[in-house]
């Protein structure tokens, strides 16, 4: 049997320092990734595992537009909303983030965008065990 979120209160402590990421979000997060970020090498492992990699399709040396790889819907969805909630944080990097990208890729992608920042802000996180 698996342990629960319960026994991880350092980890959904740290989790509930990121911006956009209450108590509902850090346990769903927590219960799909785990505690442990020895698991994944680097933040590009764990967001290529969640399904938050842009698709590289190229031809001739062009970057054409690709979809995201597939991964876990449910840590995707949590993800999407606490992207959500960042942007709308007056005075964030994601916010910022989002502003700058929503010009050029239109909203879905921006937000695609910064969740997979969120994601990468999540493993450092939980692998430097600092806030």
């Amino acid at each position: 049997m698996a342990p629960s979120v319960s026994a991880f209160p350092e980890e959904m402590t740290l989790l509930q320092t990121i911006v956009g990421s209450k108590e509902t979000a850090a346990a769903a997060i927590l219960a799909a990734i785990g505690p442990d970020m020895s698991r994944f090498r680097t933040a590009k492992h764990l967001a290529s595992w969640a399904g938050l990699c842009p698709g590289k399709r190229e031809s001739a040396g062009k970057r054409k537009g690709g979809q995201t790889t597939k991964g876990d819907v449910w840590l995707r969805g949590v993800l999407g909303e606490g992207a959500g909630a960042a942007i709308r944080k007056k005075g964030t990097s994601f916010g910022a983030q989002y502003h700058r990208l929503v010009r050029r890729l239109g909203k879905r992608k921006a937000l695609v965008a910064v969740a997979h920042a969120l994601l990468v802000v999540i493993y450092c996180v939980l692998r430097d065990r600092v806030p």
